[in-house]
């Protein structure tokens, strides 16, 4: 945008209201800021691919990222931060993410396994039709009781490994070896049903299609359908950040090639229909 004469240095002279955010893949300081940069090669210059293999035991397939999405909600973080400022100061700023940074910044479990040397969570649990994500809580004397009647194991109640609190915490270990080797004969839905009345941490591992029929997401409408001019019926997530005075919503599909040119130019930038014509006619804009 510089060399176009579109950097903020030239603009905050026409408006020096004005909030200019960018994002480059490595920032602008530095051996690696004339680098061009994708959504892949961010996650690969993170370590976020190399610590998805190290999860999956399955080097050289392709990880999933967020390389692009993670320096656009911090953009936008930066330019709220910025009208804020400007109520107070009048004036607008630069705003600046580099995208490999702002992956970091959502990699902080991920950088604290790897100072303090130890993984964090559990590996998902193979069950009979899937896998489920379990985390066993400390549990009370009613809930351990339950938690043995939902396995149905009676047995367990009595035995003095876990009879109390304190004996619970020091055998955790074996009570999750006799969940997981439980649950690896149950269906995923039995146990989401199960575990949760017993405030169970715990949720099935769902595919992508499955969450797109899952109840609680249809209930909530997180995702709505559209007809777009060219490509059809289409699905999109709906906003998701709830807001009680301006609730937010998808009133328009994404927009063709050239769609708002003359309703940008001319109507927010003033051109005259002779200097729109002349621009077409030009091919300088479709």
């Amino acid at each position: 945008m510089e060399k176009f004469g579109l950097g903020y240095d030239d603009l905050k002279k026409i408006n020096p209201r004005l909030i200019y955010s960018c994002s480059r893949g490595f920032g602008e300081s530095g051996p690696y800021k004339d680098y061009g940069s994708t959504a892949h090669t961010n996650n690969s210059m993170t370590g976020w691919t190399h610590t998805g293999w190290n999860y999956s035991g399955a080097p050289g397939t392709k990880a999933i990222g967020i390389g692009d999405e993670a320096a656009g909600v911090s953009m936008v973080c930066g330019i709220l931060a910025a009208l804020h400022a400007r109520e107070r100061t009048g004036e607008g700023q630069r705003i600046v993410v580099s995208m490999q940074e702002a992956l970091l910044g959502f990699m902080i479990s991920e950088f604290h396994e790897h100072f303090i040397g130890i993984e964090i969570g559990n590996k998902p649990v193979p069950v009979a039709d899937g896998y489920f994500t379990l985390r066993i809580p400390d549990l009370s004397e009613s809930g351990w009781i339950d938690l043995a009647k939902f396995m149905e194991r009676g047995d367990l109640i009595e035995d003095q490994r876990f009879a109390t609190a304190p004996a619970r915490k020091q055998h955790r270990s074996e009570i999750y070896d006799l969940v997981r080797s439980w649950m690896r004969g149950k269906k995923r839905q039995e146990l989401w049903d199960g575990l949760r009345k017993i405030d169970y941490f715990g949720a099935p591992v769902l595919s992508m299609g499955d969450v797109l029929e899952d109840p609680h997401i249809k209930e909530r409408k997180a995702f709505i359908e559209r007809n777009h001019p060219t490509a059809g019926p289409t699905t999109l997530l709906a906003p998701w950040i709830h807001m009680s005075k301006t609730p937010a919503s998808i009133r328009d599909d994404a927009p063709l090639l050239g769609q708002h040119t003359d309703e940008v130019l001319g109507g927010i930038l003033g051109l005259s229909a002779d200097a729109l014509t002349q621009l077409h006619a030009e091919g300088v804009v479709k």
